[in-house]
């Protein structure tokens, strides 16, 4: 055998082109040529080229059928066929060169010709039953009808002259009907590949091409015969025979030719009506080419041969009509079998229905064997080799089961025929199993399609009763694990009367018993009698409450002497059925107790420094159990240390909190001696209430003292509210509820972001002359009358509009949606003709105005630029006369004008010194006596008198100009308090930074060096930052700080309260000084001090004095010294006045010893 001829294979259509390097097309091209190119070349030629062409398939073809594995019957059939052709050609053209005949005719060629068409003839008859599909007899039937529609015509056409004709010997005739009836057969069988099912590979295609032209040649040859022209195309023929029969045999997929299709259903197709169709029209073909062919005989032939044609179309209607009778039936069977199935328990009966259902389907003859695949583990084999007795079926292990269709065909045994065998693969692959059948003869289609169904029904009921199966081995893997998981050593069930009724099989080794020796003991026979109430006790509680939340210390008595200290716990399960019982863990502790007792003398000592803290200290163990909780749960929780013992603390968090606790518990769990991490967490207490706390967790495992993971909890609940009652003040104004700025402007943002094809319009409120009603009504009524504007506000706004309170008497109206300035211009006038309304006040009557601008995102696109625009028409709107409304233009620059004017003004004030300090007294609440004094920053115009800060500072801040302001103050002020100090005063000063200062780099150096420069120590001077810097500038703030507090000044927070810090963030934060905002104590003389009270206790806890701010009644005054609060400043005590002013008073302080001294 030539090397790697089994293995050769090309995927184009011409092999041997193609290992030539030759691209497919030009391949085909090669192949479709090559008669040409024997037809044209001269004779001698072509035929040794032929002659090449069939010498090598006579040697190279059975190199190639020896390598096929199966399916090589019809090849050899062919090839056996094509040797004698090939040795027929040789023998004609011998005979030719003896006679001097160009085709000699009769010849002892045609005896090998012949015989050789009819091995071909019987190859390809093999091969056409191997690719036929289950019941392919109708097949067959389509295929002679219409070959014989076919030859019919050709017959009367040309061969019934010939025959007719007396000039040729019978012998010569004879030879010649032997070829025209080979003609037919090759034309039937070309016709039965190519309308019957298979597949239709490279081979399929280069054998057709073979079979083609080889009937072509044969009939190239009858005509040659019978005195047509055609005999000098025999030669190309047979060249091209040759090679595409060699092209064939070589392709890798020629075993696939004898691949057998799966059943398909035989119903009246296209195709079949279409065979049909030509069938019956050969009727009038026959007599049409007899009458242009002018025969007078013959017309018997004609008859008959037409009355055949029309009984084989009417067996073959009748045939399909049958058939789909035969298919509705079995759908019958088959919907009855597949609801038995579904409902079958157990292997078994899915074997007998098989049995039962193939006798029907098949008949009560048919043998089979079947794998059934019922589990992972188990296989069983039906053994149905004997009908039509019941079918065996054995149980065996999956791994010892036949694996392959042909072991399992092999418990078969004898076949008579084994092309009749029928197989089926159940489930995907296989994996429930396969069927072989021996129904003793070929399947028709029906039947083939009916076993097929029935194997997927039968996978179906295999799938459920492994479903069963696994369900049944869960249940009892459930048991298994109820037990397990309450095991520590040895788990017994007791039932109702406290009797054992199972126990685990380790009973044997711990308690020197047998599991079959425990059952039916009483709890009584088992336990030292010292033990035994506690033992019945503890399964009572399960008993009733479902587990029993408390360990029980007992003894067990050994069956040979002594006894062993167990701790129980229980837990009822006798609604499991699986279970039944109340199930009791014993964990031996016997060597434990030992160590238990120096255990509870170092937990002795370890109480004794922790019960009397108040924040919660709890060690647990890696398992998240409490194995100590200190006293001061009882405040916290509600719980007795003593009922947390051996619980988890995850069952004291909240749903959502448990994964948060648990990622850290994993940290330190897998990273020993990492620091201490701190977490807030929400803890349930035993009244269901909730309490926020502050968990510090500790890994001190290594620790043998200790071994576990120690819990600081600190209660924060208060401190939680007050944080979010801040960030509540934060979002919205304490006094209307209205939104405030901040939130106000984020919402803002949010409506210019999503504006598109409408507007978003801004109104911006201010009350006219609204300081006038403060300062004749006072205050509170202010207040009043801000609230119900803030309400009349609210009620001409829609669902999607908002509105905020910004400071003082000014609001204003965010407004979405908007069209156009017409819908603004009808909000703002409503708002108008609303608050022209009197207000209601003590019974009196208020009248005010108010004066309002209008601004949209054309103007502005921010949401701050925004609000300026209608700031600055809210401006135009006074100047215009006040209570009306004005829309923004950017002709509107008054106001920036004043701030440029300011701002220019600034800076000549500075050079001029019109920025002077007025110094506002801080008090010592206790004593009376003045302990330092606040530094204001006022600017004497020359022509305007004096200029509040609130319009200078801004501009300032924005300009840069604050750090030289702040710089002079500094300089006026820590001068002003050396001179106090020199005069014997022991006062501080108190200054105002501003976030620019602080980011201002060397500035915090500038204003040490003026301090030092006037000698007033650096421990009098007090530094203050607002709290809203502590939010916006932290970076800046901290280094800044961190700096004034190294160099011995100290740091101050202002209007604490205001800013809204987080508190745990000003707890952290290291001011020396908290200045309680005014908005907290004026809320005092309302009786609510929870505010003030929390923000003394925060103080106090990081060291940080309290000054409280504001403080202008005497009612504010004694509540505060009630609170405990140290300091204060306010109109109570002395409004800001020049440096001389105040030490006149601080002289007159102490000539009188009273703080009255600064009220003259």
């Amino acid at each position: 055998m030539p090397d790697g001829w089994g293995s050769l294979s090309f995927p184009g259509p011409v092999p041997m082109a193609q290992a030539m390097g030759v691209p497919r097309p030009l391949s085909w091209l090669l192949l479709a040529t090559l008669p040409v190119v024997v037809y044209v070349a001269p004779t001698a030629v072509g035929d040794l080229l032929v002659f090449g062409l069939g010498l090598a398939s006579v040697v190279l073809v059975p190199l190639r059928l020896r390598t096929l594995a199966r399916g090589a019957r019809p090849f050899w059939y062919a090839y056996a066929g094509s040797v004698l052709l090939f040795a027929s050609a040789v023998v004609r053209a011998i005979h030719a060169a003896v006679d001097h005949a160009a085709f000699p005719f009769p010849s002892p060629a045609d005896a090998f010709a012949l015989t050789g068409y009819l091995l071909v003839l019987g190859g390809l008859l093999s091969l056409a039953r191997a690719r036929r599909s289950f019941g392919g007899q109708g097949d067959v039937l389509d295929v002679v009808l219409l070959a014989a529609a076919l030859a019919g015509p050709f017959w009367v056409g040309i061969l019934d002259t010939y025959f007719a004709d007396p000039a040729y010997s019978l012998l010569h005739r004879g030879l010649t009907g032997a070829y025209a009836v080979t003609e037919v057969a090759f034309v039937a069988v070309i016709l039965r590949l190519a309308a019957g099912p298979g597949v239709r590979c490279r081979s399929y295609w280069y054998l057709a091409i073979t079979v083609v032209a080889v009937t072509v040649l044969d009939a190239v040859a009858i005509l040659d015969t019978v005195g047509r022209p055609g005999g000098g195309l025999i030669t190309p023929l047979g060249a091209l025979v040759a090679a595409s029969f060699i092209a064939a045999v070589a392709q890798d997929d020629l075993e696939r030719l004898t691949e057998r299709p799966p059943a398909s259903d035989p119903s009246l197709t296209r195709t079949r009506m279409a065979s049909l169709g030509l069938t019956l029209a050969m009727i009038p073909t026959l007599l049409v080419v007899r009458m242009l062919a002018n025969h007078e005989g013959g017309l018997g032939f004609v008859v008959a041969f037409v009355a055949l044609l029309s009984l084989l179309v009417l067996i073959r209607i009748v045939g399909l009509l049958r058939a789909r009778d035969r298919i509705g039936a079995l759908d019958i069977t088959l919907r009855e079998v597949g609801r038995e199935l579904i409902a079958a328990s157990n292997v078994d009966e899915c074997a007998r229905i098989l049995a039962r259902t193939l006798g029907e389907v098949i008949g009560p003859q048919s043998r089979f064997v079947a794998v059934l695949h019922a589990s992972d583990e188990i296989s069983w084999i039906v053994d149905g080799t004997r009908p039509p007795f019941e079918p065996a079926s054995t149980a065996v292990s999956s791994c010892d089961a036949p694996g392959s269709l042909t072991e399992i065909r092999s418990l078969l045994g004898p076949v008579a025929d084994e092309g009749a065998l029928s197989s089926v693969v159940l489930g995907n692959h296989g994996s429930s199993g396969a069927i072989v059948v021996d129904p003793g003869r070929p399947l028709e289609n029906a039947q083939q399609l009916a076993l097929q169904t029935m194997g997927a029904q039968l996978a179906m009921a295999l799938s459920a009763i492994e479903l069963r199966e696994i369900d049944f081995r869960r249940r009892s893997a459930r048991r298994l694990a109820a037990l397990v998981e309450q095991s520590a050593d040895v788990a017994l069930v007791l039932d109702e009367d406290q009797h054992v009724t199972f126990a685990s099989p380790n009973a044997q080794r711990v308690l020197d018993r047998s599991d079959r020796d425990l059952v039916g003991r009483g709890v009584d026979d088992l336990f030292h009698p010292g033990d035994r109430d506690a033992v019945r006790d503890l399964v009572g509680e399960a008993a009733r409450s479902g587990i029993s939340p408390r360990l029980v210390e007992a003894r067990i008595d050994l069956p040979h002497g002594g006894e062993r200290w167990f701790a129980l716990t229980a837990r009822d399960f006798r609604h499991d059925p699986e279970v039944g019982g109340i199930v009791l863990t014993a964990r031996d502790i016997t060597e434990e107790r030992t160590a238990k007792l120096a255990l509870e003398r170092s937990e002795r000592w370890f109480r004794g420094l922790v019960q009397h803290s108040s924040d919660v200290i709890a060690v647990l163990d890696d398992d998240g159990v409490f194995n100590y909780v200190s006293p001061a749960v009882e405040t916290l929780l509600a719980r007795s240390p003593e009922s947390l013992q051996g619980h988890s603390v995850f069952e004291l968090l909240t749903d959502d909190q448990i994964d948060l606790l648990l990622d850290v518990r994993r940290e330190l769990a897998h990273s020993r001696g990492v620091a201490p991490r701190t977490v807030e967490v929400r803890l349930r207490r035993a009244d269901g209430a909730e309490r926020v706390v502050e968990v510090t967790l500790t890994d001190r495992r290594p620790d043998p003292g200790i071994g576990g993971i120690v819990l600081n909890i600190r209660d924060v609940t208060d401190r939680k509210r007050l944080e979010e009652d801040l960030r509540h003040r934060m979002e919205r104004d304490t006094l209307t509820a209205l939104h405030s700025r901040h939130a106000f402007v984020e919402m803002a943002e949010r409506a210019l972001a999503h504006a598109g094809r409408t507007r978003c319009g801004m109104l911006f409120i201010d009350l006219d002359d609204f300081k006038r009603v403060n300062d004749t009504l006072g205050h509170e009524a202010g207040d009043l009358i801000l609230v119900q504007v803030a309400e009349r506000i609210r009620e001409k706004l829609r669902l999607a509009d908002g509105a905020a309170r910004f400071s003082g008497d000014e609001f204003a109206i965010l407004l979405t949606d908007v069209y156009g300035d017409g819908d603004m211009v009808v909000v703002a006038e409503r708002v108008l003709e609303e608050l022209a309304r009197p207000f209601q006040v003590g019974g009196e009557e208020i009248r005010l105005t108010a004066s309002i601008g209008i601004a949209d995102d054309t103007d502005a696109a921010t949401a701050a630029d925004l609000l300026r625009a209608a700031d600055v028409a809210m401006y135009r709107a006074k100047s215009e006369g006040k209570g009306r409304w004005a829309r923004y233009s950017p002709e509107m620059t008054a106001r920036t004008a004043r701030t440029f004017e300011i701002a220019n003004a600034l800076g000549a004030a500075l050079e001029k010194n019109e920025l002077t300090a007025y110094f506002q007294p801080i008090v010592d609440l206790a004593t009376g006596r003045t302990v330092g004094a606040e530094a204001l920053v006022r600017w004497i115009h020359p022509r305007k008198g004096v200029i509040s800060p609130v319009d200078f500072i801004p501009v300032a801040e924005s300009n840069g100009m604050i750090v030289p302001l702040g710089r002079q103050i500094t300089r006026l002020a820590t001068e002003q308090a050396a001179a106090w100090r020199r005069s014997g005063h022991d006062v501080y000063v108190s200054i105002n930074l501003s976030p620019v200062q602080l980011r201002t780099p060397g500035e915090v150096e500038r204003l040490l060096d003026l301090v030092d420069e006037t000698g007033l120590p650096r421990e009098a001077v007090v530094f203050e930052l607002t709290e809203t810097a502590l939010i916006d500038d932290r970076a800046v703030v901290e280094s800044a700080v961190a700096a004034l507090r190294r160099a011995g000044t100290r740091v101050a927070i202002d209007d604490f309260g205001t800013g809204y810090a987080n508190l745990s963030y000003v707890q952290d934060f290291p001011a020396d000084i908290l200045k309680i905002d005014r908005a907290f104590v004026t809320r005092l003389g309302e009786g609510d001090d929870t505010l003030v009270r929390t923000m003394l206790d925060m103080a106090r806890a990081i060291g940080a004095r309290t000054v409280a701010e504001g403080v202008e009644t005497n009612e504010e005054f004694r509540h505060l010294r009630r609170l405990g609060c140290p300091y204060g400043q306010g109109y109570f005590f002395a409004r800001p006045r020049p440096g001389p002013e105040v030490t006149e008073a601080l002289d007159r302080e102490r000539a009188e010893g009273s703080f009255a001294a600064h009220r003259r």
